[in-house]
């Protein structure tokens, strides 16, 4: 696995504090699958075809870039893949479905109570899995895929000198946990997590203390499809100095938790840091 390119940016928050800031690049690590969830669901897609597992299911949303990944990567892995979707029984397939469709997955209505009830966005719902099929949990939180997320960080600290801060979003964790056996022993997490309540994402993590580990939450985090008005006003101004598409959820909540970070000096003057740039969905660009 190669590094991405490293790329210096200046924001006018994160300059006022002093950092030296760049950018992870691993937005451009493929054309339609996004950074480390195409690593994440490559390695554990992978790994369940060398187990003899042709047929592979998950579930998501109405917009759900990891069905999406899933479908792109199974076809590439020559396997079958259905997904079930929360919502799509009472609404039409959007183009990002389409787009799941035309890559041979089987798309299942599902209402959100029976999404709910079926328990579908957790590691083990409750569905029927004959032979031969295996369920692809959000965010391929498996040991595939953790240890995919520690072959990427590898990659990037034998390539580049290693930095103060690595800044990085979280939703299932399962990049972090990947990537916290990797660190250089002089580099801290700003951890940044669309949650009220992320300290679940401390599990698994050895010698977690607060001396390594940064956990940045909001009270009033934005949501998917609902970014709050103070991210996407931050947002703009990130967007005027670094011109590069991002989510509108994780980057968001990301840059209201670095700005205030900044202004209440958690960062020193001259410090380096890095911010894993994941792109959000590259598919949001090509079917909007």
């Amino acid at each position: 696995m190669n590094a991405p390119p490293l790329q210096k940016f200046v924001w006018e928050p994160l300059r006022a504090a002093g950092l030296q800031t760049y950018l992870i690049r691993e937005d451009i690590s493929h054309p339609e699958v996004s950074g480390p969830k195409f690593y994440r669901l490559l390695a554990h897609l992978a790994f369940l075809k060398a187990s003899g597992i042709t047929h592979v299911v998950t579930a998501g949303g109405m917009h759900s870039n990891h069905v999406h990944g899933v479908a792109v990567l199974a076809k590439h892995q020559g396997l079958k893949a259905t997904a079930y979707i929360r919502g799509l029984a009472h609404l039409a397939p959007t183009p990002l479905l389409q787009a799941c469709q035309a890559a041979g997955m089987e798309l299942l209505p599902t209402s959100f109570s029976e999404f709910s009830q079926r328990k579908l966005g957790t590691m083990y719902p409750n569905i029927a899995l004959p032979v031969g099929t295996s369920f692809v949990p959000m965010g391929a939180a498996t040991p595939a895929g953790v240890a995919a997320m520690q072959a990427m960080a590898n990659a990037w600290f034998a390539t580049y000198p290693a930095p103060d801060w690595l800044a990085l979003t979280a939703g299932t964790g399962t990049t972090l946990r990947g990537i916290w056996p990797a660190l250089p022993l002089a580099t801290r997490v700003f951890c940044a997590a669309p949650f009220k309540d992320a300290t679940f994402l401390k599990e698994g993590l050895a010698s977690a203390d607060s001396s390594k580990l940064f956990l940045a939450t909001l009270q009033n985090p934005s949501r998917f499809g609902k970014t709050k008005d103070e991210a996407q006003s931050v947002l703009a101004t990130f967007q005027e100095d670094v011109p590069l598409w991002v989510d509108n959820l994780y980057m968001p909540n990301m840059l209201v938790s670095l700005k205030n970070a900044a202004e209440q000096s958690l960062f020193k003057s001259g410090q380096v840091l890095w911010l894993l740039h994941c792109g959000g969905a590259p598919t949001e660009r090509i079917y909007p």
